[in-house]
Formats: structure tokens, C-alpha cells, sequence
């Protein structure tokens, strides 16, 4: 319901003013790839940036003019995290790639949004490295591997 809420005052805000969605000053059109996240009141009592790039904001923010400067500051910090997220995003479904192909297994993913996917980044560059992978190989071929924690200790679930 509070969701509802915002983004009702949003659309309502945007449609009632002369600015539209798509016009280069409104601080929404400016978001770029950004998602903009509604959490609850208790939650989030102010606005932030997540590590992600998603811009966070609290469903008990009523007032818009704060809203539309808040998004205004964040904008850009928001785009490049996105932007850095996305090629880390790349970068490990390459190495992804290439763990699949050397080790002969079916499917690599990590495990929901708890493993980042530098840690994954971190945890298949560790598996390409390793000196024994015909023996790791033997062993992985034709299993799924799941990556569930990071770091040099990385945890594989198979």
C-alpha cells in the first residue's frame, strides 16, 4: 500500500506539472538505467544510494520537492554505479564462461544477491587459477556449481 502510495504521488506530481517524464530537467527522466526502490517507512527514513546504483526511497517521503532534489543529487553517482555494476556483471559471466568450459560443468550462478558478483568475479578467478583442474575436473563434470560465499575461501555448493 505504501508503495502505491509513492509511486501515486509521483505520477500524479508528473502528470500535474508541465514537466513531463521525458523532458531533460526532470530529475526521473535523469535516473537513466537507475531503479528507483520504495521501501517501507521504517526501513528507510531517508534517501540513499545503494552499492548497487539503486536509488532508495522511503514510502513515508511525502514531500516531492525533496524527492525530485534528492534524486537530482543522487543521479549521477547512481549511473555509475550502475554502469560499474553491469561490468561487473559482464566480467563474471566471462569467467563464468570459461569455468564452464574448463571444468565441464552445466551451470554456474552464485547463490541470490548474497554473494556480490565480485565475489564471484573473485571465487571463479581462484577455480581458473588452480593447478589440479583435470582432477577437479573429473569430479564437476556434468554438475551445476553455486556459488555461496566469497573471498579466497570461496564456498562452492554443487
Amino acid at each position: 500500500r505504501e508503495f502505491h502510495s509513492v509511486v501515486f504521488r509521483l505520477a500524479a506530481e508528473a502528470i500535474s506539472s508541465s514537466r513531463t517524464v521525458g523532458d531533460d530537467d526532470s530529475s526521473l527522466a535523469q535516473t537513466g538505467r537507475s531503479r528507483i526502490v520504495v521501501e517501507s517507512s521504517r526501513a528507510c527514513r531517508r534517501m540513499r544510494l545503494r552499492s548497487s546504483g539503486d536509488i532508495e526511497v522511503g514510502a513515508g517521503d511525502t514531500n516531492l520537492s525533496a524527492l525530485h532534489a534528492g534524486l537530482a543529487r543522487l543521479r549521477t553517482r547512481s549511473v555509475e554505479a550502475t554502469r560499474a555494476e553491469e561490468e561487473r556483471r559482464i566480467r563474471c559471466m566471462n569467467s563464468a564462461r570459461r569455468v564452464m568450459e574448463a571444468y565441464a560443468v552445466q551451470k554456474v550462478r552464485r547463490s541470490g544477491r548474497v554473494v556480490t558478483h565480485g565475489q564471484m568475479q573473485d571465487c571463479l578467478e581462484t577455480l581458473l587459477r588452480r593447478d589440479d583442474r583435470a582432477d577437479l575436473r573429473d569430479f564437476l563434470a556434468g554438475h551445476a556449481l553455486v556459488i555461496t560465499t566469497g573471498g579466497k575461501l570461496c564456498h562452492v555448493a554443487d
